[in-house]
């Protein structure tokens, strides 16, 4: 077989240049509305085409040259990168192959392009005309891409209709009459749902047997109460909207802490949108920055549980939650969870005219300090506590102004004092050894952290009525991080229990980790409750409010902690959808905050 030419090499150099060319326009006709601008297409599909290339010809050349006998080197050359052309094409239209998956089409890409390549390579003699089979097969692609149909958008096939009308669930809703509310009849808020991220029951239950929690023993009599399943992926924000929604990540659009929003390119501001292709992104990943911004309300897809009591009349109030920014125009009030950091930005209280006001209680008072002498052990657990119980009161100040009947108040610290401190709480759960001094100093902060919220459940339960529903939700538990306990000894030579790091992040959690589930009301079944999952959270809700719960949330109400006389009054109706015509969703918006939040994510462990 003779060595590859200068000139074959020209040759082939001015083929994949056509073929990147080819590749970018059709990339850049094929796609709904998720490509850059052609030439970036180009420029990495052609580096993709290229190194596929030269594996393609290494294979051809030396594994396969006795099938195909009258193929020159040449005519390898130019089958490798046909080839190769077509499946980059066919990776970049994905909207062709629904949910063709980067991991999917990396490992098909490579067969797919050497059997492309073994085909053409025939034909090419067959027609005895390389440039006129591969100018046809480039042709009937780019044909194909720009005329082919684009998939339904919004929805499924046929979905139509006025985007500001009420979706059919909720006009059965109202049509019932069950939306009613006698605001004067019944108690304000009548549901609350209190969300302690990471709270377990292996910490609530020693600190309930030494009566460190006497309000929420006061709750758990009488109560119903479940170690509720989690889901993977075990990440906050993930399983949090997947709680209010009752829809799996790939329905809600949260995905993780971030959203990659792409690569930029040097001197733009806007990223270039480009396949979420394995091989397009890893060759990006080699020429420009690759930009992330902490997830925002918007780009939940779908209606979270205040939305559906909004459309049915039921007013709300929102405290805290974890992805709450920009608050949404609820009816009711809202307070997002960035007012502890970040005063500065707008859209952090509705209605709007609240914010200043709101900021300036937040700032000016020490109300929680005031009230909890001894119990915070360290100046952040301090912080935290203030900035908390302050946004609680505070919220009770506009619920006086806009009562609710449903609120819901949520809480990170509990999750992240256990990532920080869980080596000093259970030292025993490792095999290495922790820092004495660190046991003494910070042994007890989960402890007091979780004493400090049994604290302010008391001062729920004094604000509100005493008819009124409690539900008290975690998304996970916790446990020790083996990731340290198996690397902390081999990076330590030879001693037996080495000391750690006390920056390290030792606690961790899973899908396997559950969290909790009390519920408590006029309505509720003492009892355990047994196979509750995270997806059963928002049905429940929704049938507490007396709402039907849709057909397309997954999981379903918990029906066996109703009393037969609140089923008698209120039973457990499914009933088609809350969602609209139009979809929901669109891309994060970025702050000026943005590496400051990653950076406090950072040092929790939960991204790298």
């Amino acid at each position: 077989m003779k060595p590859i030419s200068l000139s074959t090499g020209r040759y082939a150099l001015v083929l994949g240049l056509g073929a990147g060319i080819g590749a970018g326009l059709a990339a850049r006709a094929g796609q709904t509305g998720n490509s850059g601008p052609w030439w970036v297409l180009f420029a990495i599909s052609l580096a993709a085409m290229v190194l596929a290339a030269v594996a393609t010809g290494f294979v051809m050349r030396f594994a396969a040259s006795r099938f195909i006998q009258k193929a020159s080197t040449r005519d390898r050359i130019a089958a490798g990168l046909t080839g190769t052309a077509l499946v980059v094409l066919v990776l970049f239209g994905q909207k062709w192959i629904p949910g063709f998956s980067a991991r999917t089409a990396a490992v098909v890409s490579i067969p797919l392009g050497l059997a492309a390549g073994f085909v053409l390579a025939e034909l090419a003699v067959r027609v005895r005309s390389t440039g006129t089979l591969i100018a046809g097969v480039l042709f009937a692609l780019f044909a194909f891409f720009l005329l082919r149909p684009d998939a339904p958008r919004g929805g499924a096939p046929g979905a139509g209709g006025d985007e500001n009308e009420l979706p059919p669930g909720t006009l059965a809703a109202i049509e019932s009459g069950r939306a009613e509310l006698l605001l004067d009849e019944a108690p304000v808020p009548a549901v609350v749902v209190i969300g302690w991220d990471g709270a377990a029951w292996k910490v609530l239950r020693p600190l309930l047997e030494r009566g460190m929690l006497p309000h929420i023993a006061r709750l758990l009599d009488g109560a119903a109460w479940s170690e509720l399943g989690s889901m993977a992926p075990n990440w906050s924000p993930v399983i949090w909207t997947t709680i209010w929604t009752g829809k799996s990540p790939k329905e809600h659009g949260i995905r993780w802490f971030l959203e990659d929003q792409g690569h930029v390119i040097p001197g733009f501001q806007q990223p270039a949108e480009l396949p979420a292709t394995f091989p397009v992104q890893r060759f990006a990943d080699l020429f420009f920055e690759r930009r992330s911004v902490p997830v925002t309300t918007n780009m939940r897809r779908v209606k979270a549980v205040w939305n559906i009591a909004n459309d049915t009349g039921i007013p709300v109030g929102l405290t805290n939650l974890l992805v709450s920014w920009p608050v949404e125009e609820v009816l009711g009030f809202e307070i997002s969870g960035h007012m502890k950091f970040y005063p500065d930005l707008d859209g952090l209280v509705h209605p709007p005219e609240e914010q200043e006001a709101t900021i300036r209680a937040l700032l000016n008072n020490d109300w929680a300090l005031e009230d909890a002498p001894g119990l915070i052990p360290t100046p952040w657990l301090a912080n935290v506590y203030r900035s908390e119980v302050n946004l609680f009161r505070e919220s009770l100040r506009l619920l006086e102004k806009n009562p609710a009947y449903l609120y819901i108040f949520y809480t990170h610290s509990l999750d992240s004092s256990q990532h920080r401190y869980w080596k000093y709480h259970a030292p025993d759960e490792f095999s290495f050894a922790v820092a004495e001094d660190g046991v003494e100093t910070f042994g007890d902060v989960i402890e007091q952290n979780y004493v400090i919220y049994d604290r302010l459940l008391g001062e729920m339960m004094t604000a509100f009525p005493e008819n009124t529903t409690y539900m008290i939700v975690s998304d996970h538990g916790i446990t020790a991080n083996k990731t340290l306990d198996r690397d902390i000894p081999a990076m330590a030579g030879l001693e037996e229990k080495p000391e750690v790091d006390p920056e390290l992040v030792s606690g961790k959690h899973s899908k396997q980790d559950p969290g909790i589930l009390i519920l408590k009301g006029p309505g509720i079944e003492p009892g355990e409750v047994r196979d509750a999952d995270v997806y059963d959270i928002a049905p429940t809700i929704l049938a507490l409010l007396g709402l039907p719960v849709p057909d397309d949330m997954a999981g379903r109400a918990l029906e066996e902690v109703m009393t037969p006389s609140f089923l008698a009054a209120k039973p457990v109706l499914r009933s088609g959808t809350y969602e609209g015509a139009s979809p929901r969703g669109s891309r994060a918006i970025a702050t000026e905050h943005d590496d400051e939040m990653k950076e406090r994510l950072r040092a929790l462990g939960y991204i790298d």
